[in-house]
């Protein structure tokens, strides 16, 4: 049940106030993908000034002050200002909206400024959108420039530079503790460590592993 106080409105609902009469307008907050249930909560749509945000049950997840909110996948939310996108994941402001396009994809959280691409960590980091291609590879990120690929961390600090044609991470570990990788060197793949020391030569056509052992395959001639 919609309630009036001095002017402004909330919600009661069985007796309970469920939103505080601080808001100009209420309505449901239905996605074109989860439909009217979000992660199994009714939301609903708050307005100020002409500006939106949502609450729940119990507070205000997203303050109203944006002009759109989409949903992107669990507690993350796309927020717009005029035609720029930001990111909203957890209740907090991760990406303000600066940003052309965002896409959530196996690849990451992919951000967009006119033909560059950049991406946002796991940790809320962003790295921004300075490549022509950009990937994760848990628990690094692939970018690519001109063709090439390299690697980043989170606060993009170079590892390798461009120099592949493509690289991933394997679920390999040196007598550190760290990551190896397998990058594709002209056709054909191989594996190297941080010191970028092959420990399998780019002679192959396929590699893979599997429960610590690496599988390398290569064509007959």
């Amino acid at each position: 049940m919609i309630v009036i106080k001095n002017g402004f409105k909330g919600i009661c609902l069985y007796g309970k106030e469920i939103i505080p009469p601080k808001y100009d307008r209420i309505e449901h907050y239905e996605d074109e993908i989860f439909g009217l249930f979000i992660d199994g909560k009714i939301l609903y749509k708050v307005f100020i000034d002409g500006k939106i945000g949502l609450h729940d049950y119990k507070e205000e997840i997203i303050p109203p002050k944006y002009d759109r909110i989409k949903s992107l996948c669990s507690n993350i939310y796309k927020i717009y200002i005029k035609d720029k996108v930001g990111l909203y994941r957890n209740k907090k402001e991760i990406v303000p909206p600066i940003y052309d396009e965002i896409t959530c994809e196996y690849r990451g959280n992919i951000i967009r400024s006119g033909e560059f691409y950049g991406l946002v960590t796991e940790n809320n980091k962003i790295i921004e959108p300075l490549y022509d291609d950009i990937k994760t590879i848990f628990p690094f990120y692939a970018f690519c420039q001109s063709g090439k690929w390299g690697v980043l961390d989170e606060n993009s600090n170079v590892i390798f530079k461009t120099q592949f044609q493509d690289v991933d991470s394997i679920d390999i570990v040196d007598d550190k503790d760290r990551s190896l990788f397998k990058v594709k060197i002209d056709e054909y793949w191989g594996v190297i460590n941080w010191e970028e020391k092959f420990i399998v030569p780019a002679i192959y056509d396929y590699i893979s592993t599997d429960e610590g052992i690496i599988y390398t395959r290569k064509a007959a001639l």
